[in-house]
């Protein structure tokens, strides 16, 4: 996704770890996103996850980015925005070969998922401040 699409309302790249990040777009609105995505969905966020496509022959990622957090400007809560970092989260855990149910994996992804979320809030509130 390049961020020339009609209807981006904002965009930032967030970092991951690894020296990996995901680019999260702000979309004024649900058609604008579903047309850049080709047409009518029944959603109105978006995560997508890009490691099977820019593995190397070693299995190393190519690039630094991993993800894309797509999300309709008037939908922002904090369930929504929890529920696509899930889907980040879920997709970082397996290319990363992270047992959920190891208590050390566990604690990674619970510190990660944090962060992850606080930057994002951070980095919103940044650009849409209320009086």
């Amino acid at each position: 996704m390049h961020t020339r699409h009609a209807g981006i309302e904002s965009t930032w790249t967030q970092e991951i770890m690894d020296g990996k990040y995901a680019r999260v777009f702000v979309w004024n609105d649900k058609e604008s996103m579903w047309a850049a995505f080709g047409g009518e969905c029944d959603y109105v966020g978006r995560c997508v996850t890009f490691p099977g496509a820019i593995l190397d022959a070693r299995g190393l990622l190519l690039g630094r980015k991993f993800a894309e957090i797509h999300l309709v400007r008037n939908q922002i809560g904090s369930g929504y925005v929890a529920h696509e970092f899930q889907h980040l989260l879920h997709y970082w855990a397996i290319f990363q070969k992270l047992d959920p149910a190891c208590d050390e994996h566990d604690e990674l992804l619970a510190q990660l998922c944090g962060s992850m979320i606080t930057v994002f809030w951070v980095a919103f509130y940044e650009r849409y401040k209320t009086a």
